[in-house]
């Protein structure tokens, strides 16, 4: 980038000097003005206007350039206020909803409502529901809920893959972009007077993790199977590394053409048949 700057810099210059000083222009020696063809003599102070009306269009563009890529590295998204609480426009899945923008909120969560109309509609299928989980809610009382994973949340420019988020069992439930979103969007900076949030482009983690490993997609087993094995390499007959529970998370890191995939679960990272999982691509 420094490198560019000074290109442009030194075009700038040639390009002006050429325009506003005549090519047969010629100094006769260093106590003598500067004279044209016709010797008629050029005064220093407007050899010194020339130099500063250059330099100042070389600073201007050099702050143009600056700032396009500062602007073009950042997305902005313009939020709603209802009653003191700013609402987040995002897609789910491809489908268009209100978020309350929540940074103590867990996870993203969504009504029972919204729940069944993504369902029937096919925003959400059965692959992405992960199994029930316990939570703790504002009053300290402890809900039912149900585990799934969006697979995209688009917020403005931004695409975030595989988020896990929360269906709670309550018809009139609020939407709630929470820090399993929230934490991946990096550095990012609300100003209240506009109503407007800007993220750093450069920071967002498009891809989840789990301690520190990138993963696809969080899975569980196939109801139907059990006894899955992790092995340390793609092949029914290498070295067992894990028995993975009937109850365990499974993170897929990988997946190949043939029947194996890499998976992470419960500290562990190996390689399993694909037929084991309940969700088996991204």
């Amino acid at each position: 980038m420094e490198g560019f700057f000074y290109a442009m810099i030194y075009l700038e210059s040639e390009t002006l000097f050429h325009l506003l000083i005549p090519r047969d222009a010629m100094l006769n020696s260093p106590d003598r003005p500067l004279v044209i063809e016709n010797n008629a003599p050029i005064d220093c102070f407007i050899i010194t206007f020339m130099i500063k009306k250059a330099m100042r269009k070389i600073l201007t563009t050099v702050l143009f350039i600056s700032l396009s890529f500062l602007v073009s590295g950042q997305t902005i998204i313009s939020m709603e206020k209802k009653n003191g609480i700013f609402m987040m426009p995002c897609s789910i899945n491809g489908l268009g909803l209100k978020f309350i923008f929540d940074t103590g909120a867990s996870d993203v969560s969504i009504s029972l409502s919204e729940a069944m109309f993504m369902l029937k509609n096919d925003y959400l299928s059965v692959t992405d529901i992960l199994g029930s989980e316990n939570y703790r809610i504002a009053d300290g009382e402890i809900k039912e809920g149900t585990r799934i994973v969006f697979r995209k949340i688009t917020i403005g420019s931004i695409e975030l893959n595989n988020v896990e988020a929360s269906i709670v069992h309550n018809l009139n439930a609020p939407l709630l972009l929470g820090q399993s979103a929230l934490s991946r969007l990096g550095k990012v900076e609300f100003d209240y007077s506009n109503n407007t949030l800007t993220i750093d482009d450069s920071k967002v983690h498009n891809n989840p993790e789990i301690n520190g490993v990138p993963y696809l997609f969080e899975t569980t087993y196939d109801k139907n199977i059990t006894g899955g094995i992790i092995r340390n390499n793609p092949n029914p007959s290498a070295i067992k590394v894990y028995s993975i529970p009937n109850d365990s998370r499974i993170y897929v890191i990988e997946i190949s053409k043939d029947i194996f995939c890499k998976v992470y679960v419960d500290g562990h990272i190996g390689y399993i048949s694909k037929g084991f999982l309940k969700r088996k691509n991204n």
